[in-house]
């Protein structure tokens, strides 16, 4: 059976409340694929409203590179009738156009600004993430779609922007980004990628916060701001200097969890193999393509 077999530790990096230890999990299978980032840039991906009228729960995605194209959970997009977070970490074939479940992250807007989307360097908070994890759960077990609860995703949303003093015409979470702008980067600086760093597992008030885990250190190296920046919004919540007393020990019992053996597994797309976990401590959920496991995340319930 896969498994993330023995990850290695690089020495913590901690600035304030933020502890990350990145990780590496060795792999000599390093599937070819183009990150959503580049894919936009390159304008080989294109991602669309439904139709004319749009759907809030759906966009469509047409990948027109010859490499398979790779979407994170939380990965979010701005533009069209509104900003959107994709529910899930995918994969769309080469020279494939899919309909793909996403939500709202900008309440106040149902008007078009542009015709496509575009980047916009930002992942979902963690806090906005787990929710999202746990509703998306439900519904493959109800309707194996990747539909999350559109209603607790804009509370998420408001609520960071509360606690950030975050202010938002129309509620777009990408404007909290940018109004802590000062505050992300100042906690950025400290957390530089080591070589050969695939993964990161992060701390937030000494207590394991996730896990984050990408197959390639190349692509890994692409993401690793986004996502370390999805941690940093909840960090600011509190942005205490905080003492971290977290081992080697308490990561291996967390990665621990990830056996997918003992994790639902779910054949929405029939290139991937879908693996998610929900318990009371943690939400979690693994990507295997052409039987190599391509993304890990695993999120803290007790870390909320």
């Amino acid at each position: 059976m896969l498994s993330m077999g023995k990850i290695e530790y690089y020495p913590p990096q901690t600035y304030k409340n933020l502890t990350v230890f990145g990780i590496r999990n060795k792999t000599d299978k390093k599937p070819d694929f183009l990150t959503l980032d580049i894919g936009l840039d390159m304008g080989l991906v294109e991602i669309t409203e439904l139709d004319d009228a749009g759907v809030v729960s759906e966009v469509i995605v047409k990948n027109n590179a010859v490499t398979p194209l790779l979407i994170l959970d939380g990965e979010e997009v701005i533009g069209s009738k509104q900003n959107r977070i994709f529910n899930s970490t995918i994969i769309i074939e080469a020279k494939t156009t899919k309909k793909v479940n996403v939500s709202c992250t900008e309440a106040g807007r149902w008007s078009d600004t542009s015709k496509v989307f575009v980047r916009s360097d930002n992942i979902a908070p963690v806090s906005l993430r787990r929710g999202t994890k746990e509703s998306v759960l439900k519904s493959l077990r109800h309707d194996n779609l990747y539909r999350a609860d559109q209603s607790r995703v804009w509370s998420d949303v408001a609520l960071t922007q509360k606690a950030l003093s975050s202010v938002s015409e129309t509620s777009a979470l990408s404007d909290t980004f940018t109004s802590m702008e000062k505050e992300i980067e100042d906690y950025l600086e400290h957390f530089k990628v080591a070589n050969g760093q695939n993964g990161c597992i992060v701390i937030i008030n000494n207590k394991i916060a996730g896990m984050e885990y990408v197959c390639d250190e190349n692509k890994y190296l692409q993401y690793h701001k986004k996502i370390i920046k999805s941690y940093i919004l909840d960090a600011l919540k509190t942005s205490k200097d905080v003492a971290t007393t977290v081992n080697t020990d308490d990561l291996d019992e967390f990665v621990s969890r990830i056996d997918l053996d003992k994790m639902e597994k779910f054949n929405v797309e029939s290139n991937a193999d879908d693996y998610r976990l929900d318990d009371e401590e943690v939400t979690a959920s693994v990507l295997v393509y052409d039987d190599n496991i391509i993304n890990v995340s695993i999120l803290n319930k007790l870390s909320a």
